[in-house]
């Protein structure tokens, strides 16, 4: 054996013990480190060199090594070869795999959808949004969005998973001014302010079950204002007693708040929700009409009335 190999034969043993260590390094350096987040965006900044990006990768756990990944991004693509974005990674992947993501501009990101259905309160669509997205902040949320209740347009929205809490704000107030820019005109020529409008419209989206009686309700709502009678509308007390969807007792009912309209006449101080198009149009277009009282039955039907006699009436056949 000895003779067959002689010097030359012990020196290529050693030789091929390096190269196995070296691959075996190679590939330990590859793989994953134990710590690679789950569900992880990493953004490029426009101008990122290499080196600038594998320290980022490093510093969020994402590799294990920056020698073997930036060479890893030279084979593949070059140096200048990873084009800033944000890339999204799933679940844990080895350097390899990063390389070619970065450099296949592969950003592996889709959509999240999430829909606001018409009516919700700033706070309900807190909610939502903090189960949808993971960066979401809700006290961020709450202190954006504190004054503009009645104006985060409720539609079905598509955000990146990693979006933040500020772009979220953003896009949704946007949107009501895009939406309701079919109205413009209407409103221009309106007796009442667009606030008032948002207000309005904010009680029929409490009041109704389906777009059938907007308008109608719309009146109502319009002929108390102009007889001074109050509006006597429950949600407007749950809205202020944070009661939404549950009964309200008698003693609720003489809360002192101004948004209690039992008590207090005219508008509440501000919008109780977020209402759609079709309520903002009804504000703008309501039925004109005698009724002054209205109810709904256990199917969610509305029954209407001209007089306290009749809406009394209308209480004994309709609710049991």
């Amino acid at each position: 054996m000895a003779k067959l190999f002689g010097k030359g034969g012990k020196r290529y043993t050693i030789t091929s013990l390096l190269v196995l260590l070296f691959l075996v390094t190679f590939l330990m350096a590859s793989l994953p480190p134990r710590s690679f987040p789950k569900e992880h965006t990493l953004t490029v900044e426009k101008g990122d060199g290499l080196r600038l990006v594998s320290a980022r990768l490093e510093k969020e756990n994402l590799i294990r090594s920056r020698f073997i990944f930036e060479f890893l991004v030279v084979i593949v693509g070059g140096e200048e070869s990873i084009a800033y974005g944000e890339y999204y990674f799933e679940k844990p992947i080895g350097a390899l795999a990063i390389a070619k993501q970065l450099v296949g501009h592969d950003f592996n990101i889709s959509y999240k959808k999430v829909t606001i259905p018409e009516g919700l309160t700033n706070k309900e669509i807190e909610i939502i949004m903090d189960k949808a997205y993971k960066n979401f902040d809700p006290l961020k949320f709450a202190e954006l969005t504190k004054e503009k209740e009645g104006y985060l347009f409720p539609d079905t929205y598509f955000f990146f998973p990693a979006v933040s809490t500020e772009e979220i704000v953003s896009t949704l107030l946007k949107n009501f001014e895009t939406k309701t820019r079919s109205l413009a005109d209407d409103i221009a020529k309106s007796a009442i302010s667009k606030s008032d409008i948002v207000i309005v419209a904010s009680l029929i989206e409490a009041e109704t079950n389906g777009n059938d009686d907007r308008e109608m309700i719309a009146g109502i709502i319009a002929h108390r204002l102009r007889i001074g009678m109050p509006l006597q509308i429950d949600a407007t007390v749950a809205y202020a007693l944070l009661k939404l969807g549950e009964p309200l007792s008698l003693s609720d009912l003489k809360t002192d708040s101004p948004y209690n309209t039992y008590i207090h006449k005219g508008l509440p101080p501000g919008p109780i929700g977020n209402p759609g198009l079709v309520s903002l149009s009804a504000v703008l277009h309501p039925t004109q009409t005698s009724y002054l009282y209205y109810l709904h039955d256990e199917n969610g039907t509305i029954h209407y009335a001209n007089t306290f006699e009749e809406h009394k009436r209308n209480k004994s056949l309709y609710l049991k």
